[in-house]
């Protein structure tokens, strides 16, 4: 006990003495037990505490904790795999990085303490790494106002809904809650991993669930497609060889595997060559074939995504409006560079603002 106990005015060998140096060690373990709580309950997350989803130590799985007589079995129900990390605020898979559609402010859609910020949109890309940022502790973010808020009450973050709600379908889409100028789309992975895309409405605007969300989802129906236009129409001609062909010219490998299916569009007319529609069997391979579509140039032949026909009469105005060079499409959504920068287009009153 003297070897615990230094310093003070009381002899080493009093009552009183030993009285205060028990207290002392007993403050000193509860601290430090204190404190490794709060270590194990912030950093790992590892040992389950109640029955339900948990994460695994590393975060690189989900675990479901089953109560025993002895305490908890802890049962992997869900490798996350490369590029995922468990959450330990929704105990699912969630991507490591999060990828911006366009310039703005948005948050995560896992965890209330953190949000991105978007840059500028790079030329020629669909998606782009945002830069993570972190409300301080107590503090999480606030779509309504683009800023970090106080809890109104402790665990609010943590125990409230999730910034975005959770993904259950592909084409599943809506507003925030919080803030319906923000709006989100379930997507799936190569991986079949789902995972919401957000989404900001131009200033004063707000998502319309009913008007957009069958939009979106028969655009989406045709998301594997693109339309070729520019190339001679023959007798007994064959479709798929011409598609790859075009590969070729292009500089990507598709094989007949890779091709669905494939035929000309339209009403046969001797003026024109009609349009051939070609369905991939992957979206990864048609985005690739998108992506290289400007080595056709100087070449006539047009690769464009197979939009349905209220956007492409949208896409005719803008391009009317912005002129050809100005005006894109991504994923079905059309975008065009002003002088004021690059912004998504969804209806007619956007073009005129």
């Amino acid at each position: 006990m003297a070897g615990l106990c230094k310093g003070g005015n009381e002899p080493s060998g009093s009552l009183k003495a030993i009285f205060l140096c028990l207290l002392r060690v007993l403050y000193t373990a509860r601290l430090q037990v204190g404190y490794l709580t709060v270590v194990s309950a912030d950093r790992l997350r590892s040992t389950c505490t109640d029955v339900g989803l948990d994460c695994a130590a590393d975060n690189t799985a989900v675990l479901l904790c089953i109560k025993t007589p002895t305490g908890f079995q802890e049962v992997n129900v869900e490798e996350c795999g490369a590029g995922y990390h468990c959450s330990y605020v929704t105990k699912q898979c969630v991507p490591e990085t999060y990828k911006c559609h366009q310039q703005g402010v948005f948050p995560d859609p896992y965890d209330c303490h953190k949000y991105y910020y978007c840059g500028e949109v790079p030329s020629g890309e669909t998606e782009y790494d945002g830069e993570v940022n972190y409300c301080i502790k107590y503090y999480h973010f606030d779509v309504l106002t683009g800023q970090c808020q106080q809890y109104a009450s402790p665990g609010e973050c943590e125990n409230g809904a999730q910034p975005v709600p959770q993904c259950t379908a592909p084409a599943q889409s809506g507003p925030l809650e919080a803030n319906a100028n923000y709006y989100y789309v379930c997507a799936k992975t190569a991986d079949g991993h789902l995972y919401p895309k957000v989404f900001k409405c131009a200033d004063k605007q707000y998502y319309d669930a009913v008007k957009k969300e069958p939009d979106d989802l028969e655009q989406y129906q045709r998301r594997q497609s693109l339309r070729i236009f520019g190339v001679e129409e023959t007798e007994g001609e064959n479709t798929d060889s011409i598609a790859r062909d075009i590969a070729v010219k292009i500089g990507v490998e598709l094989s007949d595997t890779d091709i669905d299916r494939s035929h000309r569009v339209g009403r046969k007319s001797e003026n024109k060559h009609r349009p051939i529609i070609v369905k991939f069997v992957s979206y990864r391979k048609r985005s690739e074939m998108y992506r290289n579509k400007k080595k056709l140039k100087n070449s006539g032949i047009v690769l464009r995504e197979d939009l349905i026909q209220l956007r492409y009469k949208l896409l005719q105005d803008c391009i009317t409006r912005f002129g050809l060079r100005n005006v894109w499409t991504v994923d079905g959504a059309i975008m065009v560079s002003t002088e004021n920068g690059k912004r998504r287009i969804t209806s007619a009153a956007d073009i005129e603002c």
